[in-house]
């Protein structure tokens, strides 16, 4: 389980670094969060992206020749696309 907090999990994006360790993306509807999560090779690192009213529907991800993540998604409070 990468996150355990109520319906966390929908909307889903996931993408490999070079260490093949995955990235994932995904909207939490239990706070209405876009959140962010990264193996980081023995734990799950978990961080709120975006708790700004409704964010993070429809989530796209990519990852940099640095490993930075880079993510756009939908903010449904105000019918735009954010990046």
């Amino acid at each position: 389980t990468v996150d355990g907090d109520g319906w966390a999990g929908a909307y889903t994006a996931l993408a490999l670094d070079g260490a093949d360790h995955p990235h994932i993306s995904y909207y939490d509807p239990s706070n209405d969060d876009l959140k962010y999560a990264h193996w980081t090779g023995s734990t799950w690192d978990i961080q709120t992206v975006d708790s700004a009213g409704d964010m993070g529907r429809y989530t796209s991800l990519a990852l940099d020749a640095s490993g930075y993540p880079h993510i756009s998604y939908f903010d449904d409070s105000s019918y735009n696309l954010r990046y």
